[in-house]
């Protein structure tokens, strides 16, 4: 196992997304762990959905990846954008935690066994217009949907590609702030 803080590059590529709504010093990065794909495996069996080959969990302030990330790889850009992409889902989780504690671990797992196959599925640009059109906000959008809108928000920033769907959660990122006792 290798653990480590958020990198340099790290904080600064979340900050594009979180703002200053995440206290990043507090982030412990766990990387090379096994039992994240068994949680991984159980996850999949309460939303009857394929299993994923490399996965991660935040319990807190820690993130445990099964793999090591390369967020700042120059010789492969794409891999790099895709697992930092993958990162900033997974501080979204420590985002939620910042704010209301260890819940958002059993309100994750619920989404699992309610939403099944969909426990991901937030409709994309559509469906956050459609939200947006009813007063949406993040709080409509179970905790795997909300790290999914702000991975999708960073990947399509760093592409070049319209965002605008996207900004109205992410301003509710940004505008949150994490509770001293988190």
């Amino acid at each position: 196992m290798h653990r480590r803080k958020l990198s340099p590059h790290e904080s600064i590529e979340a900050q594009l997304v979180f703002g200053a709504s995440i206290a990043y010093e507090r982030v412990t990065i766990n990387e090379e762990v096994a039992w994240p794909n068994w949680v991984g495996r159980i996850g999949s069996w309460l939303s009857r959905t394929e299993a994923p080959s490399n996965n991660a969990v935040a319990l807190g302030n820690k993130l445990y990846f099964s793999k090591r990330l390369l967020t700042d790889n120059s010789a492969d850009p794409v891999g790099s954008l895709n697992e930092m992409a993958w990162l900033i889902h997974e501080l979204t989780h420590v985002w939620q935690y910042q704010r209301v504690g260890l819940i958002y671990f059993t309100q994750v797992m619920w989404a699992h066994v309610r939403d099944k196959s969909e426990i991901y599925n937030y409709g994309f640009e559509p469906g956050l217009k459609k939200a947006l059109a009813r007063s949406g906000q993040l709080e409509n959008f179970n905790r795997e949907q909300q790290g999914e809108i702000a991975r999708h928000y960073y990947y399509r920033l760093k592409m070049g590609k319209d965002v605008s769907a996207w900004r109205p959660f992410i301003a509710e990122f940004q505008s949150s702030r994490s509770s001293a006792a988190m």
